[in-house]
């Protein structure tokens, strides 16, 4: 897992209408970067080194709903730019994308930069999960009705009429997630519980309609009686 990831959005609402029901959709704008701290020998001892022989290494994004993405996303990792393609490879993670890295052998420990530009679709709410040694999310919108949801919540936040701010910082302390992990198998039912203890630790907002039309249906038969 990266040793520090960073997240930086925008979140642009609207509203879709058919008949009387409405529907809140957004437009992510985001900006991922990050650091790897890769190890020599990826962490294997060198006694035992002989005994492995290493693949590709990749860098790989889990998007719950990929019908959200908005561009054709290429990652920049220590200045080189790599495209991304479809896919994990990963069943635990499901739908998402994946970029192949290019790393100066594997003898000594090395740094790995990398940066995503992001362009997102969505409804409903927007999560992510800090799967940084150290990660900061700093999300903002012009919702003024913002639920955040999730395990961890804003470490500060503002909310106007004219939308909200919202900071997270968490660490692998409070989160656990290399020991969730390791739990997981890469190629297990993401549905099972050993893989659900990684794939439920996330946290994000969601874009509340405080009064909608289930609501005024619900107060016009409450307070009816009133009248009467």
């Amino acid at each position: 897992l990266p040793a520090l990831v960073d997240l930086d959005g925008r979140l642009a609402t609207d509203e879709r209408r058919r008949g009387i029901y409405r529907a809140r959709v957004f437009d992510a704008t985001a900006r991922l970067t990050g650091r790897f701290d890769v190890p020599a020998h990826f962490g294997v001892p060198q006694v035992d080194v002989a005994s492995y022989q290493f693949g590709q290494p990749r860098l790989v994004i889990g998007i719950s709903d990929i019908r959200g993405i908005g561009n054709a996303l290429s990652l920049q990792a220590n200045g080189e730019r790599i495209d991304f393609v479809p896919g994990t490879g990963l069943r635990m993670l499901g739908a998402g994308v994946q970029a192949p890295l290019r790393l100066q052998g594997s003898a000594a420990a090395q740094p790995l930069q990398f940066q995503v530009d992001l362009s997102l679709l969505g409804t409903s709410d927007f999560q992510f999960t800090p799967v940084g040694r150290e990660t900061h999310v700093m999300l903002a919108s012009d919702w003024p009705h913002p639920s955040f949801v999730g395990q961890f919540l804003p470490r500060e936040r503002e909310i106007t009429r004219s939308g909200f701010s919202a900071d997270w910082r968490t660490s692998f302390f409070a989160t656990n997630l290399e020991e969730a992990l390791m739990r997981c198998p890469a190629q297990a039912d993401p549905s099972r519980e050993d893989c659900q203890d990684f794939t439920s630790r996330h946290f994000g907002v969601s874009f509340v309609d405080p009064v909608d039309q289930y609501l005024k249906s619900e107060r016009a038969v409450k307070y009816g009686f009133l009248f009467i």
